[in-house]
């Protein structure tokens, strides 16, 4: 365990700090290529205070946005699904024949779920959306 004074002769070596198993993930982070590249995390990281970040620690950082970022969008694809089921099952209803299968990823859906991982957004405005936000149409 760590002590609150680091100086102290009581603090424990990094390895026994460590849980079990952790020693060798550490180690396999310093052969795998995270999707988003070292140096757009180090650059972060420098920018947010970190001075000079080890390997290990960009590296992480690294992993953990890039399952952040999976979860969100495997989340949007959940709710993109379910509205396009919704509509299908509407279209039906009304006789339709429903063969477009595609799914198709709109803002509504990232911001759902986004909301999910406590991050709200806001659609931006557009002028055609806002009718005293702009100049008038054909002028």
């Amino acid at each position: 365990r760590y002590d609150e004074n680091p100086k102290s002769s009581n603090v424990a070596s990094e390895t026994e700090a460590l849980p079990e198993g952790a020693e060798q993930f550490l180690a396999m982070l310093e052969e795998y290529t995270p999707t988003i590249p070292d140096a757009l995390t180090e650059y972060y990281l420098t920018r947010s205070g970190c001075p000079e970040p080890s390997v290990n620690l960009v590296r992480l950082i690294s992993l953990a946005s890039q399952k952040f970022v999976s979860d969100i969008a495997e989340e949007a694809k959940w709710y993109s699904t379910q509205r396009i089921e919704a509509t299908a099952r509407d279209k039906r209803e009304q006789g339709f024949d429903v063969k477009d299968k595609r799914l198709v990823l709109t803002t509504e859906d990232l911001a759902s779920a986004l909301k999910e991982f406590g991050v709200n957004i806001k659609k931006p405005t557009y002028f055609a959306d806002n009718p005293s936000g702009g100049p008038a149409p054909g002028s």
